[in-house]
């Protein structure tokens, strides 16, 4: 079974859209998200909607999608979120209705899933903290704390950096970003999981950044990190390649 793990899409529909119309050429047969549909860009019920269409799909909440719900039940303050972050979270409040909302409420911040006897946990940031960041160049003392957890596959997000690593019988696996990667700014990032033959694969999926690089100019325009990230290391042709 081939399973698609996408992770931190942060309301870039066009991003998405070149994510969703790669896997077509995979026979994908379940879906892993784990968390950030929300925030730093301005199209979240487009992403919302797309995501929600698909089949077997499993989601599980992101930083920036808890931020959305803090908000709501005051426990952060918009215009803080929105100076730090960009007005991603604000333009979601805007469009988003109490079903897309309830929707998002429902997320776990973890998730364990078996799958055809290969064991998953899902989450965003860490097994230890939802918002601790493990990046690829983590220490060995760092990694090695996975070891002992007793399951097939750790499924990480959070940082925008795609990475695998294996401790004892423990892959990990970040899967990178989809709406806003740090590594190479116009290659969306997500990786295909083969439990049959265990390939990791990442996938490296071009956009372009210039619409939104505008409606970054015209929503946040003294914010200039939201633009910048996308032009870092820039890249012209897709890139694909076993973790």
């Amino acid at each position: 079974m081939k399973i698609a793990v996408l992770s931190d899409i942060h309301a870039n529909s066009i991003a998405l859209d070149g994510v969703l119309n790669d896997m077509l050429d995979f026979n994908i047969e379940h879906i892993f998200v784990l968390g950030d549909l929300v925030g730093y860009y301005y199209h979240p019920l487009e992403v919302i909607n797309k995501l929600r269409s698909l089949k077997n799909v499993s989601f599980i909440l992101g930083n920036h999608d808890k931020m959305l719900l803090d908000v709501l039940c005051g426990k952060q303050n918009i215009e803080e979120i929105t100076t730090k972050y960009g007005s991603g979270v604000k333009i979601a409040l805007s469009e988003i209705s109490e079903k897309e909302l309830k929707f998002i409420s429902d997320f776990p911040e973890k998730m364990e899933i078996n799958i055809g006897g290969t064991s998953f946990l899902l989450c965003h940031g860490s097994p230890f903290n939802p918002e601790e960041y493990v990046y690829p160049d983590a220490s060995e003392e760092s990694i090695d704390r996975f070891a002992d957890l007793s399951y097939d596959y750790i499924l990480m997000g959070h940082t925008h950096y795609p990475f695998h690593s294996k401790r004892g019988g423990v892959n990990l696996v970040n899967p990178g970003s989809v709406g806003q990667p740090r590594d190479i700014g116009n290659l969306s990032s997500y990786t295909i999981i083969d439990d049959t033959t265990n390939e990791v694969l990442n996938r490296r999926i071009p956009f372009a950044i210039e619409s939104l690089v505008a409606e970054v100019r015209l929503n946040d325009p003294s914010n200039n990190y939201l633009h910048e990230i996308l032009k870092r290391n820039q890249r012209s042709i897709p890139d694909a390649h076993s973790l």
